[in-house]
């Protein structure tokens, strides 16, 4: 789990076991270059592991005159790093002639193995909460009434659904998936109730439904996982329907927790590849 060492205008740094991840919120003004380099030189807490620092620009567009500056005085006082950005970003670092000098990626586990390290992705608190917590306030919001679910269990075999909304998970630390998988009776009572309507089929409108909803958990949740410095990107939700559909057991890892409401019950799936 990434625990948060450092937090400074526009920039936190956080603590991986092999790693530093300095979460760039936006492309660096000035002063914001000289105070992380400060930090990253002089604050105890960021000085005591000899591990690199892997710094996370996907969400900026092209690198800036002051964090050519700033990454090149940090690997001038020995500082180990790497620039993890878009393919935006990493073209403009090749345009600058930087590209040789400071080390770059456009994954998380590309940045990792420049310094030997084995990337090891993984389904952690830091993922799976804030999902959870958009399944149980989304869904409860839409059919008026208070989730609760059980315990969270690593997926072995095909979870049993015939409804499943699906929306992919795209950032430089992982890869993967959310969905929500619902039995054909489960899903028809909770669009019936959260649309007013009495279904008793499923429709090519009323199976969007499932896509809408798991876009909203995905847009409820979004924020608070990139908090935790996943930089999760906006993609589109798909369904996916048929008799065990059994999303999640080619993944590397994946995590099922069963959510319970009063019409039946569903089960959030998170699925992480890379």
């Amino acid at each position: 789990m990434a625990i948060e060492a450092f937090k400074g205008e526009g920039f936190i740094v956080l603590e991986w076991p092999e790693f530093w991840l300095v979460r760039m919120e936006d492309n660096f003004g000035t002063k914001t270059a000289a105070d992380l380099e400060t930090a990253l030189t002089t604050d105890p807490k960021l000085t005591g592991k000899n591990v690199p620092f892997i710094f996370n620009a996907i969400t900026c567009e092209r690198i800036l005159p002051q964090e050519i500056r700033s990454f090149l005085s940090l690997k001038k006082k020995g500082i180990n790093l790497a620039v993890v950005g878009s393919s935006a970003y990493v073209q403009s670092m090749k345009e600058s002639g930087v590209e040789n000098i400071i080390p770059y990626a456009t994954s998380m586990k590309t940045a990792t193995t420049l310094f030997g390290i084995r990337y090891k992705p993984k389904v952690d608190a830091d993922l799976i909460n804030p999902f959870l917590e958009g399944s149980i306030k989304v869904i409860g919001s839409q059919i008026g009434e208070s989730l609760t679910a059980d315990k969270a269990f690593l997926i072995k075999e095909p979870v049993p659904s015939e409804l499943v909304g699906i929306i992919p998970l795209v950032s430089p630390i992982i890869s993967g998936m959310i969905a929500l998988e619902f039995t054909k009776e489960t899903f028809l009572k909770i669009a019936s109730k959260a649309n007013g309507a009495n279904y008793t089929e499923l429709t090519p409108e009323i199976e969007l439904y499932a896509a809408e909803l798991t876009n909203m958990v995905y847009g409820s949740s979004r924020m608070k996982v990139n908090e935790n410095g996943y930089s999760l990107q906006q993609t589109l939700p798909n369904i996916l329907k048929g008799g065990n559909m059994g999303v999640a057991t080619a993944a590397r890892i994946a995590i099922g927790v069963p959510i319970k409401t009063s019409l039946g019950g569903f089960t959030l799936t998170i699925r992480i590849d890379t």
